[in-house]
């Protein structure tokens, strides 16, 4: 299978970016130039899955594939053992019960072999070890309020960074333990309403360190210090 590396441009940037800039400085801008698009050969196995499922998001933790669906008359969560991609769960139905999703499972990125779930309410992540290949709840981490939350990260244990995209063009940072703001870094929208469009349209990755923010039309990737958390 012949992929043009274009595609994966912003995905290969981030894993570049938070390696090579880790111990990063209050902010940088990092210009891509063409010497970073290039082809590669990929070559696909093909696997059957045991079941059929509709995924939205896949994660992966300690050999196992988590995948989220969003069908409201099936299971929402799917857990494969990898390499052999064997269904070993499927549990968490739509609903309003204690363990049923109210919106649909989306999971948070860590740098840790933990697993962070939000969607059981639209307030609440909640957070699991994985032993054995089970599931267990260790805690809930509660949201203040609701707002759009996209491309969620999990820093020093309970620091929430986030894209509010669209609804407000900002990237924030949120104190789980004391449900508080801790600051946000705007970014700075169109005119139009085609937000699909909007120039400075990008994609958040965080760590302990840093937090990138990748254009998706231009070749820009900002980057700020977590502590800081300042332009």
């Amino acid at each position: 299978m012949k992929v043009n590396v274009r595609v994966l441009y912003n995905q290969i940037s981030f894993i570049l970016c938070a390696s090579i800039l880790y111990s990063c400085t209050e902010f940088n801008v990092l210009t891509l130039s063409d010497h970073f698009e290039e082809e590669r050969n990929l070559f696909a196995q093909k696997d059957s899955l045991n079941s059929i499922i509709s995924p939205i998001f896949l994660k992966i933790k300690k050999n196992s594939l988590f995948i989220s669906c969003n069908d409201v008359n099936s299971n929402m969560l799917y857990q494969y053992k990898i390499p052999e991609l064997k269904c070993i769960d499927s549990t968490d139905t739509k609903g309003y019960g204690h363990d049923e999703f109210q919106l649909y499972p989306v999971f948070c990125n860590t740098q840790t072999d933990n697993l962070y779930i939000w969607g059981y309410t639209p307030f609440e992540i909640r957070e699991f070890d994985i032993n054995n290949f089970k599931l267990q709840q260790k805690r809930r981490l509660f949201l203040e309020e609701y707002e759009s939350f996209n491309q969620m990260h999990i820093i020093k244990d309970s620091i929430l960074i986030y894209s509010a995209i669209p609804d407000e063009f900002a990237i924030k940072k949120y104190d789980l333990i004391n449900k508080k703001q801790l600051g946000k870094i705007k970014i700075k929208r169109d005119r139009h309403k085609e937000t699909y469009f909007y120039k400075n349209r990008g994609w958040v990755a965080a760590n302990d360190s840093c937090i990138i923010y990748a254009y998706v039309y231009k070749k820009q990737i900002d980057i700020y210090s977590v502590n800081k958390f300042k332009k």
